[in-house]
């Protein structure tokens, strides 16, 4: 028997004997350290993983009212008998006052910190205790990202021992308005409560020691990125929310 056969002959390119690129080297570098920066960034922090376990304690413990009468998704029922509504930002700063455990502290599951939104109106505002508390976490998760502030004072012994200037008088006038009232300063959480603000932009305004819209009306947008480090869309609601809040005061 005879047959055909059939001989495939390939070439093959000989290997390269340069070394690789450095940009290429480098790139590669980069690449794999973004993804083990994006990797740790993703794990939450111990104090995180314990206000999140505050947060379900106390969503599970105030879920339910034993009032048929009460329609609140979570209730926490004061010493007066009131009834109040849990949001989510209340159980934010409950369970960071609970997880913060500094001197001084108040608030056990029981209790809630001394701030507003969980006492009766009337009663004094004692917003120190778990302003505090919730001051030093926001701190803590913002203290690599923050940014060094600088103020220059050159000049101000100039401004100070200046002679005072003459007051003009600009004579009586026929009319004169009576002066405008001052509205009473709202508290930031009271503010982000009320405009529906995220926790989030809560501790980051917080962490920046910014106290409520009063404040904010003397922060630019810029600002509200490169210090106090709002991302995407988190300035567009606080500009909204702070315009919606003046023309409430009008």
């Amino acid at each position: 028997m005879s047959g055909d056969i059939t001989l495939n002959v390939y070439e093959h390119e000989p290997p390269s004997d340069e070394a690789p690129d450095e940009s290429e080297l480098e790139e590669e570098e980069q690449t794999t350290q973004k993804k083990k920066k994006k990797k740790k960034s993703s794990e939450p922090s111990p104090e995180q993983v314990l206000e999140n376990h505050f947060i379900e304690t106390l969503e599970k413990k105030y879920g339910s009212c034993d009032d048929d009468d009460c329609n609140l998704p979570r209730c926490f029922v004061a010493d007066d008998g009131n009834h109040a509504n849990l949001t989510p930002l209340h159980l934010r700063v409950w369970a960071g006052a609970l997880a913060s455990n500094l001197p001084g502290s108040t608030a056990t599951i029981q209790l809630p910190p001394k701030i507003y939104p969980f006492v009766q109106s009337g009663h004094t505002q004692d917003i120190d205790d778990v302003l505090r508390l919730a001051g030093c976490r926001a701190a803590q998760l913002q203290q690599p990202q923050a940014s060094n502030i600088t103020f220059s004072l050159a000049g101000l012994a100039d401004i100070i021992h200046a002679p005072l200037q003459p007051v003009i008088n600009p004579g009586n006038t026929s009319t004169s308005s009576p002066p405008r009232l001052l509205q009473p300063k709202m508290a930031l959480m009271d503010f982000c409560d009320k405009y529906n603000l995220s926790s989030d932009i809560f501790d980051k305004l917080f962490g920046a020691d910014i106290t409520g819209p009063h404040a904010l009306c003397y922060i630019t947008t810029n600002e509200l990125e490169s210090v106090v480090k709002l991302t995407l869309g988190e300035p567009c609601d606080v500009m909204d929310a702070l315009d919606r809040f003046k023309r409430n005061m009008d």
